[in-house]
């Protein structure tokens, strides 16, 4: 016989236990019983079964293969009458075997302990399916990845905070609770709250209504459509009173709960259709019939509609709940308005508020006339569809009001562009989880096959939604699992510049250029921008890969001609405009909007490009092709190339090292709207990153695409950047193997950041000369962060794509910085930087949750010893500045 309570809690007279047990078979029965502390059976005892699919999972799954699927439900419910003082024995019975487990005060506070909590992670970690799963996955991704996952997950279990505790510390206080009823705002919303009811348990459906009552905020409407079929369940089956008993008792208290019984079940978007239809609020909240609000939901939800009143979508993070209101876990601390991470997986969820004339605007008509909100062709993903659907309209009814053009924002939305930390002014995040999900502790690894249809329709959702606004989609594949997705978009091959500093390190280098020459894109101009090499090597090296790869017109040089050639001469400006006319078919077109400025309040940022002192430029000689245009000697016909194929030329930098001059100078040489930033010791391993990358490059919105880097020993160097991120700005999930899973899979998701590193990035062309390059000022560090937020200043979006995946040997050709002269520089450079943004760093990244600690790169809660949720975290060097 084997075992488990995950839960003993003792509360309004009673003690509940939950958890599973089985003998030696799956379907032998198990008997239990509860005792006191004589020994006799307690009367009122209610034993109920519990389907525990994830114990199936792991213990049974070889079983439900050669016998099919288990009949007997595997867990239990046990609820005993208990009062302080009594003792109590859970009796389990199976096999012939008996077990009893001894209950009592002092026992029960132990076991609720956050002690006990960790100790039991720490214990199952050496449970014998554990072990098997540990097996799997060192067969599966080697040693390193598993003694990296159990280092992490040690390390976790110490040293991060259990979240039911760290709910309760930072949960809204009665205090607060009672100043919002006493507050009057000037704008009153009236919401409606729709719920599907089926055959919902009294107990949860009771604790959902209840919820919605005490809500500090009164101007609200509860709309509940019970599909529950009354001539097939009743009391017998409820175990209490019946979903219409419980609906009118709340409706006779308060006719602000209304109810109306369907005629037959619907299924899950009719139904909720139905509740919605019976709405007459300003602003529709959906909610599930066995969940919970917080006390505060619709005080938040009304503040931020007087604080933005445009708003037309409303969403908050979220947690889970255990049967029995004893305990949070699993907390989904979401990030502001992201399309691109909805497109790869429905974040939004819970609490979901829509304004009613978004909603009518996207609704569609049967031919019954009944309004379609929902729609059934996608149940399983009806919430997604949704969301998308309605996401789409209020970007739509935004680009509207302001004629598509980003000055014509408020004066709020304005300042928020400049800062780079606006995201939509019709879409809004609370950053508070401020709606319960009822869910089992221990049920958080279901059988997601067995929703196959449901991931089907998110597909189909995600798919339909880029047709309907023009993306060049070619298909949704399965994301890093069920439920999530991968987008992959058409592209033409456009020519693309690749731009990489280089001083030595030919080995590198040439690892850099192969390796993306022999990936599946084959439109490539390589742009090698020769910085103060010293090895002999180096040269050699150069002559060798131009002749590889030469340019239209290409001249051949020995290496002691290309070391003894000074700076290389900037093309004019004709010969650069008909280079990218020859290349891509169309001169570049700069017709972004600048006219918003990034600046802080502090200091205006100058988009011009900025000139660092050098050697004197030298001349080339030019010469004449045999149609007598004129060619350099390094290669360029009137600045052109040819259509497809890769190129590669080395331009010459004779400055000290400036990362960002260097590349600025770079991009000069280029042809292609399109420009990649490449260090020199990166690694292509995914042949079709590339494609990934401009796939989403190429869209209007986009501006930045950045990649997956991983170390040589498989840990992620780079999955986006945060600001605010050890004080200034970090990339995340920095040394998780990339075979460990990610906080809600985010490592693993294609998404919009507000920061992705230069180590890998592309951008346009045009909207690199709109922000002025790189700033000179920042010479080593931050400069690449710096551009980014530039171009988030623009209004486009900076997308982190793990799909296109590279090795990065981080630092090998430049060093680290680590002598007192650079530690010196660096500090210098981030308090620059953080002159430039310090709204973002002071008032936080739109793309980072506030509760997220600053001090980990694993999206791990708030420490709150050391950090205040909605607080920077402290840098001495930048007192004044953020």
């Amino acid at each position: 016989m084997r075992y488990k309570v995950d839960v003993a809690v003792s509360r309004e007279g009673k003690i509940t236990f939950l958890g599973w047990a089985f003998g030696s078979d799956p379907e032998t029965p198990v008997e239990f019983d509860v005792l006191d502390g004589a020994g006799n059976s307690v009367p009122g005892t209610i034993v109920e079964s519990v389907r525990r699919d994830e114990v199936v999972e792991a213990f049974f799954k070889d079983y439900e293969k050669q016998h099919g699927p288990i009949k007997r439900e595997l867990g239990y419910d046990i609820n005993t009458p208990y009062q302080k003082g009594e003792v109590r024995y859970l009796v389990i019975k199976a096999d012939g075997k008996t077990k009893k487990i001894k209950f009592d005060d002092k026992i029960l506070e132990a076991f609720n302990s956050v002690a006990h909590k960790k100790r039991e992670k720490l214990l199952a970690l050496f449970h014998w399916e554990t072990v098997e799963v540990a097996w799997d996955y060192f067969k599966e991704h080697g040693f390193r990845a598993l003694y990296k996952k159990t280092v992490h997950r040690l390390k976790g279990i110490q040293e991060d905070y259990d979240y039911n505790e760290w709910y309760k510390k930072q949960k809204v206080t009665e205090a607060e609770l009672q100043e919002q009823r006493n507050t009057t705002l000037p704008v009153q919303p009236k919401f409606s709250i729709v719920i599907p009811v089926y055959e919902t348990p009294e107990k949860f459906l009771r604790k959902m209504l209840k919820s919605i009552q005490d809500q500090t905020y009164g101007n609200f409407e509860v709309c509940v459509a019970d599909a529950t079929p009354y001539d097939k369940y009743d009391r017998s089956q409820a175990n209490g009173k019946l979903p219409k008993e419980v609906l009118e008792e709340f409706h006779k208290a308060d006719p602000r709960f209304r109810y109306e019984i369907l005629e037959k079940n619907l299924g899950i978007s009719d139904n909720t259709n139905a509740a919605i239809e019976m709405a007459t609020g300003d602003y529709i909240v959906l909610a599930d019939h066995d969940d919970e609000l917080e006390l505060n939901a619709l005080f938040e939800c009304a503040k931020a509609i007087n604080e933005h009143p445009k708003v037309d979508v409303i969403y908050s993070d979220e947690d889970k709940i255990d049967f029995e209101d004893t305990y949070y876990f699993e907390p989904h601390f979401k990030t502001d308005y992201n399309p691109d991470l909805l497109r790869s997986v429905n974040y939004v969820c819970h609490l979901l508020v829509l304004k009613r004339e978004l909603l009518g605007a996207i609704a569609e008509t049967d031919e019954a006339g009944h309004k379609i909100y929902e729609r059934k062709a996608y149940d399983g993903a009806q919430d997604h569809d949704l969301i998308l659907r309605a996401t789409e309209k209020a970007q739509e009814r935004e680009r509207e009001e302001i004629g598509g053009d980003l000055a014509n924002l408020s004066d709020a939305d304005k300042k928020l562009l400049k800062e780079g930390r606006f995201t939509s002014s019709r879409i809004y995040h609370i950053p508070k989880a401020l709606y319960h999900w009822r869910s089992h502790q221990a049920s958080t690894a279901q059988h997601p096959e067995a929703k196959l249809y449901a991931f089907d329709a998110g597909a189909r959702a995600v798919y339909d939604h880029c047709k309907r606004l023009g993306l060049p989609v070619k298909k949704v594949e399965k994301g890093i699992t069920y439920g999530f997705y991968h987008t992959i978009y058409e592209n033409e091959q456009p020519l693309i510049s690749v731009v990489i500093p280089n001083k030595d390190h030919t080995a590198d280098l040439d690892k850099a250029i192969q390796s993306l020459a022999g990936s599946n894109y084959k439109n490539l101009e390589f742009i090698i921008v020769e910085n103060n090499s010293d090895q002999e090597e180096t040269w050699k090296y150069y002559a060798e890969i131009q002749k590889q790869y030469p340019v239209e017109g290409y001249k051949e040089k020995t290496a002691e001609e290309i070391k003894n050639e000074g700076q290389t001469e900037i093309p004019d400006a004709s010969s650069e405009s008909t280079g990218k006319a020859k290349s891509d078919g169309v001169a570049a077109q700069s017709g972004t909007d600048t006219s918003i400025s990034a600046a802080s309040d502090s200091e205006q940022i100058q988009v011009g490009n900025q000139s660092s002192e050098s050697d004197a430029v030298v001349k080339l000689a030019f010469d004449s092709d045999s149609s007598g245009n004129n060619v350099s000697e390094t290669g360029y016909a009137d600045g052109s190339k040819s259509s497809t194929g890769v190129t590669v030329r080395v331009v010459k930098w004779k400055g000290p090292f400036n990362y960002s001059a260097i590349n600025n100078f770079g991009v000069k040489f280029t042809n292609g709207k399109y420009i990649l930033f490449l260090n020199n010791d990166i690694e292509l391993i995914d042949p079709d990153s590339i494609d990934e990358m401009i796939g989403y490059v190429q869209r209007e919105d986009v501006g930045i695409c950045g990649a997956r880097l991983l170390y040589p020993d498989e840990d992620i160097q780079h999955a986006g950047v945060i600001m605010g991120m050890g004080g200034i700005a970090g990339a995340a999930f920095v040394r998780t193997h990339d075979a460990e899973l990610s906080y809600m899979h985010r490592a693993k998701c294609v998404q919009d950041y507000s920061c992705v590193t230069a180590a890998c990035l592309l951008t346009k062309r045009d909207l690199f000369d709109a922000v002025g390059g790189y700033t000179e000022e920042l010479a080593v560090a931050f400069n690449d962060v710096d551009f980014c937020m530039k171009v988030r200043a623009l209004g486009k979006l900076v997308v982190y794509n793990p799909y296109a995946k590279f090795y990065h040997y981080e630092s090998k050709s430049r060093g680290m910085e680590d002598t007192p002269e650079k530690v010196q520089r660096f500090n210098g450079e981030i308090v620059k930087f953080a002159k430039r943004w310090p709204e973002c760093l002071r008032y936080g990244d739109p793309y980072y949750n506030p509760a997220l600690t600053f001090m980990k790169s694993n999206f791990t809660l708030k420490n709150l010893e050391k950090e205040t949720v909605g607080k920077p975290f402290k840098m001495d060097i930048l007192d004044g500045i953020v």
